[in-house]
């Protein structure tokens, strides 16, 4: 009915054509998806900045290509990272030892003008029990004294 109108929703719903990541028309390798190329594949073809992004980087003064899934096949990379590791707890440690010796000192200092109103509270809890056994010897004395 409306040629013109369906023939521009087939090419809006129509598949794109692969991704060339190459230069020019005479190229004829496409990429379909990122799958199909390792990160190795952007080292290999001086693409050197996405490889590093990707998580691989430069060549190292021996000229290995080194990245983190081959730097943890060597044990010198686990012996500084336990180095690291036990400087941060230690650090850590230290720090939490002088935060609590701060906080019990600013405790001590905060309840120190309460230690006069605690004694007098244990004082006057004593006076008023003792007071209250006082009532009550009196009340079971006249209540026996009235039976």
């Amino acid at each position: 009915m409306f040629p013109e109108i369906t023939s521009r929703l087939r090419s809006l719903l129509a598949a794109p054509p692969p991704l060339s990541i190459f230069g020019g028309p005479s190229e004829e390798k496409t990429v379909t998806s990122f799958e199909a190329i390792t990160t190795d594949w952007y080292a290999r073809n001086g693409y050197n900045q996405i490889y590093e992004a990707l998580g691989g980087s430069g060549a190292s003064w021996s000229g290995e290509r080194v990245n983190l899934a081959s730097a943890l096949n060597h044990s010198v990379v686990w012996a500084c990272n336990a180095i690291t590791a036990a400087a941060a707890a230690e650090a850590t440690y230290s720090a939490d030892v002088t935060n609590v010796a701060t906080i019990e000192t600013a405790i001590a200092t905060a309840t120190a003008p309460l230690t006069a109103a605690q004694t007098q509270a244990t004082t006057d809890a004593t006076a008023f029990n003792a007071s209250l056994d006082a009532l009550s010897e009196a009340a079971l004395a006249a209540k026996v004294a009235t039976s």
